[in-house]
């Protein structure tokens, strides 16, 4: 299921595993905090050994709205038969997690 940066927060809060499956490079730029490091290239497929449960939900994720890698990854972690994966096609990235807490610490506003 592909889902919005505001979606991908919700899980966050609720403890979902998130994924990023950019390059090394790109993960030392900055990602998720608590997320796991799994490059498509190289470490990816380890989540298709049996002892990750595939009841958690999963996050897959790049930093860019286009990620044909991301998508690809998510694909491949269903038919490793995970049952609640997400992929998020809108970029998360510090800037959009900063955004997101920005606009909750907003008073709201009073009609007079």
């Amino acid at each position: 299921m592909t889902i919005n940066v505001h979606q991908a927060k919700r899980l966050y809060d609720l403890g979902a595993v998130f994924v990023d499956v950019r390059p090394v490079r790109e993960w030392s730029w900055g990602h998720v905090y608590g997320a796991v490091h799994l490059d498509l290239q190289d470490g990816f497929q380890g989540l298709a050994q049996p002892q990750w449960p595939r009841q958690v939900p999963l996050v897959v994720y790049c930093d860019s709205e286009v990620c044909p890698s991301g998508a690809e990854a998510a694909r491949m972690a269903v038919d490793w038969g995970y049952v609640q994966v997400f992929y998020s096609a809108a970029a998360i990235s510090p800037g959009n997690w900063r955004t997101i807490r920005r606009a909750r610490a907003k008073p709201a506003s009073s009609a007079s």
